[in-house]
């Protein structure tokens, strides 16, 4: 009688302990705890063109009040713009990238049964380095005049070699014409004072 009371036992306590250890083994996929599938950029990826956004996909919903990610550059610098879109299992962080280097993206979020799952993903980016802008020529002589500051304050008008060169004609006329009026005086003047001088006799 005794044997069979320690055989029952026996039986009932390894039956036990075979259920607490086939129980995990056996458990289905949708309680296993959720994780990252994959992301935008991904892993170790290595860019030519700047990321709009860092995108981020799990195995099972996330809790939107509870997803954090924070993406910075070597130095340290964040370039996120925004808060992060939670739909289902996707995480959405705009980003501002605007110099080439090395980004770490670290992310901590909560599953819809509680449980919390965080990671890092880095990428690099090597943005196209800008053609140096043209130099302007420097501007054309204008034929017109220049006007220069004076002393007193005034705008005194200066003209340009091309300017001079097209007035000094009728600057030589000039001269020519007050050269004329002035031996025609001086001939006048002279008759004028022979006449004087001569007198009625």
């Amino acid at each position: 009688m005794r044997r069979s009371i320690r055989r029952s036992v026996l039986v009932v306590v390894l039956s036990g302990l075979f259920t607490l250890v086939a129980v995990p083994l056996t458990g289905s996929p949708a309680q296993a705890h959720n994780f990252l599938e994959s992301s935008t950029p991904a892993k170790d990826a290595a860019l030519t063109v700047a990321p709009p956004a860092a995108v981020l996909v799990f195995s099972e919903r996330v809790n939107p009040s509870f997803a954090r990610v924070a993406v910075t550059g070597a130095d340290g610098r964040s370039v996120t713009t925004g808060k992060p879109q939670t739909s289902g299992a996707q995480v959405t962080q705009p980003l501002a990238v605007t110099v080439s280097g090395q980004y770490t993206v670290a992310y901590r979020v909560v599953s819809a049964d509680g449980h919390p799952v965080q990671g890092v993903v880095k990428f690099s980016v090597t943005l196209p380095t800008p053609s140096p802008s043209p130099v302007p020529s420097a501007p054309e002589t204008s034929a017109a005049a220049v006007r220069e500051p004076t002393p007193d304050g005034t705008e005194a008008v200066s003209l340009t070699a091309a300017e001079e060169t097209r007035r000094w004609p009728y600057a030589l006329l000039g001269v020519l014409v007050l050269g004329l009026l002035g031996a025609g005086l001086t001939v006048a003047v002279v008759r004028r004072n022979r006449a004087a001088s001569a007198g009625p006799e």
